[in-house]
Parts: C-alpha cells; structure tokens; sequence
C-alpha cells in the first residue's frame, strides 16, 4: 500500500542519523558506480515531479506500482546537503571545530545537520542569520550557537557553509567553504568532481584554493531518486506517514 509522507513526516524522517549516515554512504556508492540503480536504497524507482504540485510520486520501475507520494520541497535541500556532508568528511581540516553558516532557509538547515553528523569534532556553531535560524541550528545540532555578523562567521569557521548568493567570502587558510552558488575570491569546483578526484586518489585531500559548489545535483544519475526512495524507505522503516489506497 502507497505511503503519503507530509512536510512534518519528511522532517522526521531527515531529523534520523540513520537518514543522514545512510545517505552519505548512497552518494559515495554512486560516486564509485559511473552508472548506478537508480534509487541507490536497493529500489530501482521513477519519478513524477510534473503532475503532484508541491508533491513528488515514486512509481515501481518494474511495474509502474504506485509506491508513495512525499512532500518534494523538504527533500531538495537534503539533495544538496548531503554531499556537503561527504566532501566535508572527505575535505574538512583535521580536528574541525567550528561550522560558520552564512544564510539561511532549508537549505542551510539541512547542512548544519548534515555537517554536524559527518564532523564529530564540531563542537561550535556561528550565524549570521537571525535569532529563529539561529535557534533553529540549536535543535538540529545539539551545540552552541553563536550569531554575529558575516566577516566574523566567515573568519571564524573551520568549515563555512554558505546558501543563496553571496558575492565573496574571507576567511581564513585552511578553512573549507562549501557554497550552494559560486563564491569569489576563490574559483569554483563542482562537488562531484572535487570528490571523485580523492576518492580516485589522483589528489590528496584539501581544502584550500577553492570553493566547493554543492549546486547541481542532477550531475550525478540517479541522485534524486536515491534521496526520495531512501526517504520513503527510512519512513517505512520508522512507522511514519499515512497509507493510502487509490480506490
């Protein structure tokens, strides 16, 4: 039976490590794969974006079954933020303390939580958001957070994570900037690239030099199916959502 996951369901569903660790395990697997299952969460899947409004449907590929109807606006940002997490597991300084986050919205959520749960060592979060965003980081990493302005972020982030457009960044050596848009001063390399270089080992590991873009996701095939079936999966698994039939 068809599974109907709402805003609040897809929130709970990310708000699970299992979420997140499984989900960065999925992006290395078709970072390693050039041409993986589509799905990556052991369901090959296809989508339907065109016809739900705000929804998206995920039909079996083998016989069109109808497997669940999820809210499609909570699950685009964790597109985006859980290769953030393993370019910064991968890319990150050793023994990383400080996440800085320059904007806000869903986008910027996801990546503190993400980012949190693939670094450990985090220990400090810096906004400059306003005080519901900053509250909002609170929750979702379990950390102090501090706000201030978007020099003093940027210059005290070991890790900086920066959402929407923003012309340039300052900070200091060493740290990593992963940017939703290209970032100036530094150029720009697509997340997808960065990794496979390290995972292929034709680079060792650093951060310095450039920005990381995490923007454009579709890059990878099957990237967005992974994260919707391994989202209605996870659901399945937690007893979340609300069934439904067709007649």
């Amino acid at each position: 039976m068809p599974l109907l996951l709402s805003d609040l369901d897809v929130e709970n569903v990310t708000a699970d490590p299992e979420f997140v660790e499984t989900g960065l395990r999925f992006i290395q697997d078709a970072l390693g794969h050039p041409a993986p299952r589509q799905g990556a969460a052991d369901w090959p899947v296809r989508l339907n974006t065109g016809d739900c409004g705000d929804r998206v449907a995920l039909f079996a590929a083998d016989d069109g079954a109808l497997l669940g109807v999820l809210a499609a606006d909570p699950l685009a940002a964790w597109r985006t933020a859980l290769p953030g997490g393993l370019v910064a597991r991968y890319l990150a300084p050793a023994g990383a303390r400080v996440l800085g986050v320059r904007g806000g919205g869903p986008v910027a959520a996801a990546l503190v939580r993400t980012l949190t749960r693939a670094l450990p060592s985090l220990s400090r979060v810096v906004v400059d958001g306003d005080a519901a965003f900053a509250d909002l980081c609170r929750r979702r990493a379990q950390l102090p957070v501090d706000r201030g302005p978007a020099e003093e972020v940027e210059w005290a982030a070991d890790v900086l994570a920066v959402t929407g457009e923003v012309g340039a960044v300052r900070t200091r050596p060493g740290t990593l900037v992963l940017a939703e848009h290209p970032v100036g001063p530094r150029p720009a390399v697509a997340w997808h690239v960065a990794l496979r270089d390290v995972l292929a080992a034709r680079t060792a590991p650093s951060p310095d030099g450039a920005a990381v873009v995490l923007g454009g996701s579709g890059q990878v095939d099957g990237w967005e199916e992974a994260v919707c079936a391994w989202a209605l999966r996870r659901a399945w698994e937690l007893d979340l959502g609300r069934s439904f039939t067709l007649d």
